[in-house]
């Protein structure tokens, strides 16, 4: 009894429960290293994006987040810069997305929409849609890559973790018309394309739905991304049109129609913290633990 109410006047003594405390909170500091920060949400409407916001405009500390985000994109639209989607005939389904439109006068190339955040980061959820069949006989195509760096560069790209046409690709549930009044599934495109030769990490994407000019039968399509493998620090959104008679290769028919894309309201993302190997947590506890026994110890030995 003697010894047990020592070891307890010890532990509220001042100075040992301080050693012992600060022991217990060096451990749940290096243990919560584990985890990343709270995921933050880039979204276009939020951060302030306008038709007049210029090519390389950086957000700063995106939704508290501590990183900065650059968006950059090429001079070649048909339709000047980027903007924001509205009064779109599938409602909240594309409005207040970032909408880019394609090359007319040089259809061989690309229009492009590039993101650069200022350290790497994870990707829980982006998307790319609006890609459609359209009935002037031409078909939207859009590729997405990621790339570990800050540089558009084969050698750091990075590939997703998950990609899907689900609006909740993780509960599988597929999304709708929100209007009631259009039949088609906005979640329905086809991914048809991992290129081979560069690890299977470009995503490309064609319409496959028939859209017109806003009818009730007008379908329209989204594929969600993940990141969470590895981390990225650039996404890289490219467009182009073709003529439908596109097979096998879709450069031998590119269009100078008008068509449009749009990249989803929101990019979830969260820093892409240091993970300490499990070995080392463990090894930190026991050591930790140690320290606080021998204190214990040499501190009831004493009183005896």
């Amino acid at each position: 009894m003697l010894i047990r109410n020592q070891v307890i006047n010890s532990l509220v003594n001042k100075s040992g429960f301080a050693k012992i405390l600060g022991t217990t909170t060096l451990l749940l500091t290096l243990t919560g290293m584990g985890s990343n920060a709270n995921a933050a949400t880039f979204n276009w409407n939020n951060v302030g994006w306008s038709t007049s916001t210029a090519s390389g405009t950086t957000f700063n500390n995106v939704d508290s987040s501590g990183i900065d985000i650059t968006v950059e994109y090429s001079d070649n639209m048909w339709d000047g810069t980027p903007g924001i989607y509205s009064a779109h005939p599938l409602g909240d389904t594309y409005e207040g997305t970032l909408r880019f439109t394609n090359d007319t006068s040089r259809p061989l190339e690309n229009t492009w929409v590039k993101l650069t955040f200022s350290e790497a980061v994870y990707i829980d959820e982006t998307w790319v849609g609006s890609l459609s069949t359209l009935s002037n006989n031409r078909k939207e195509w859009v590729s997405l890559s990621a790339y570990s760096g800050t540089s558009v560069d084969s050698g750091s790209l990075v590939a997703a973790s998950k990609y899907d046409t689900y609006e909740n690709f993780f509960g599988n549930r597929f999304g709708s018309a929100t209007s009631g009044v259009y039949n088609a599934n906005a979640d329905t495109p086809s991914l048809i394309g991992l290129d081979p030769n560069i690890g299977d990490k470009v995503y490309t994407t064609q319409g496959i739905g028939s859209q017109g000019n806003n009818r009730p039968t007008d379908k329209f399509g989204r594929v969600f991304f993940e990141y969470a493998d590895n981390a990225v620090q650039t996404l890289y959104i490219e467009h182009f049109v073709t003529n439908l008679d596109s097979n096998p290769s879709p450069e031998d028919s590119r269009s100078t129609g008008l068509a449009s894309v749009a990249i989803g309201q929101n990019i979830v993302f969260q820093q892409a913290a240091t993970v300490p190997e499990p070995s080392s947590i463990l090894g930190l506890v026991a050591v930790s633990g140690s320290i606080a026994g021998s204190w214990l110890v040499r501190k009831v030995t004493r009183n005896k």
